[in-house]
């Protein structure tokens, strides 16, 4: 008897649920857009105000950047209702901040944004530190600008960067890491399944890279020293220069080339990713 009685509580309350559910739909005209979201809002900011440093922090939007031929920098965005942004100046900085407010009140708060965006619009090429962070948003950041500094973070979207910079430390979770810009003194990157891509960038300094399953290919890439860390992302690429290769593995097969004497290090572990790795003209 008392376990019929618990059977019928427990399918009341999911009766319940359900009507309470459905009627958020009605009031939202079935439209799983509209819910949570709302309509998109378009908005523009321009800035007359100096600034050295950007730092954009974006709830779930795309974010990408482009040299503009203007006076003034200017951004554009496009998101839902229930998110509430400010942009502006202060203290040598441009800075964009979005919050997310609660549109629907009671048990169910959805948020379903598929259109979300922000378009950073610099007047100069060269600015001392950019920070961008968003939770499944892009990032794109292109070869027009340099950067003394760049801090780059989101969960699900991909991150690409080729602009000239200094140091780079980018942070992923699912998104994929692609980066260019010719070179660099520092590069810090971390995923846990986004494939980690470098192309035809130099780095002066040490490059880390660190991994669960995401794969890791340097395409006709270098740094001075190189660590990297992966349970069992593939590692795979073309150095410009040998190096003295420490390479620690349970399962995986390892192909590197022989050691340079007094050349920089190349240290890897992993548990079972292959490692396969040449050096460019040396067979």
């Amino acid at each position: 008897m008392k376990t019929r009685n618990a059977v019928l509580i427990a399918c009341a309350v999911i009766g319940v649920g359900i009507v309470l559910c459905l009627a958020g739909f009605t009031m939202e005209g079935f439209n799983l857009k509209n819910i949570g979201s709302g309509n998109a809002k378009q908005k523009s900011y321009s800035f007359s105000e100096p600034f050295t440093n950007v730092e954009i922090g974006a709830i779930s939007c795309d974010v990408a950047f482009v040299k503009t031929n203007e006076n003034e920098a200017r951004i554009e965005s496009i998101h839902g209702e229930n998110i509430e942004e400010t942009a502006e100046v202060k203290g040598g900085v441009l800075k964009l901040t979005q919050k997310q407010h609660k549109k629907l009140t009671g048990l169910f708060n959805f948020n379903l944004n598929t259109v979300d965006k922000v378009t950073v619009y610099l007047p100069q090429s060269e600015y001392d530190s950019l920070s961008i962070s968003t939770a499944s948003g892009d990032i794109s950041v292109p070869s027009d600008f340099t950067f003394k500094s760049v801090n780059a973070a989101t969960a699900s979207g991909q991150i690409g960067i080729l602009a000239h910079c200094d140091e780079i430390n980018a942070a992923a979770v699912s998104g994929d890491v692609t980066l260019g810009g010719d070179s660099a003194q520092t590069v810090k990157i971390a995923t846990s399944s986004g494939v980690v891509e470098l192309n035809s960038i130099r780095i002066s300094g040490s490059l880390n890279i660190k991994t669960v399953s995401g794969d890791i290919e340097l395409d006709h890439s270098d740094a001075g020293e190189i660590n990297i860390d992966t349970t069992s992302g593939e590692i795979q690429g073309v150095l410009l220069s040998g190096k003295t290769f420490s390479v620690k593995t349970t399962s995986g097969t390892v192909r590197v080339p022989a050691n340079t004497p007094g050349a920089g290090s190349c240290d890897i572990h992993t548990v079972s990713g292959d490692v396969e790795l040449s050096v460019a003209g040396i067979l």
